[in-house]
Parts: structure tokens; C-alpha cells; sequence
């Protein structure tokens, strides 16, 4: 769980990766970047036999009152 109010940034850099967050399914290529609130339930997945590797950064409480 990353804190609320938390920011996440994934960069694909090899391979394809499913991004899987708060119910919807999203289908990430290399050179995809995405940005959402970290503080939903969310987690990636590797949809082939083949390495994937990303790129993440948590930026913590970026939405704090």
C-alpha cells in the first residue's frame, strides 16, 4: 500500500507489461509511460514468456490538503 495521496510513474522500458488498477485492465508497450494515483489497488503483470522491464517512481502524498 503507498501512502494517500501518493503519485506513480511507469516507464516500460523492454517488453509488454498489463497494468491492472482499480477494476480496469490497461496493455503497456515499451516506450509506454503511464501516471496514476499509487494509492489504488493496482499491480503489473508480465503477459508473455519474454523479460520486461520497467521503470517506477512513488512519489509520496502529492495530494496532501
Amino acid at each position: 500500500m503507498h501512502e494517500a495521496g501518493s503519485r506513480e510513474i511507469a516507464v516500460v522500458e523492454r517488453g509488454e507489461a498489463v497494468l491492472v488498477i482499480d477494476g480496469g485492465t490497461h496493455h503497456l508497450y515499451a516506450g509506454d509511460c503511464v501516471t496514476f494515483d499509487a494509492d489504488l489497488p493496482h499491480h503489473f503483470e508480465n503477459p508473455t514468456t519474454e523479460e520486461t522491464s520497467l521503470l517506477n517512481v512513488v512519489s509520496a502524498g502529492l495530494r496532501r490538503s
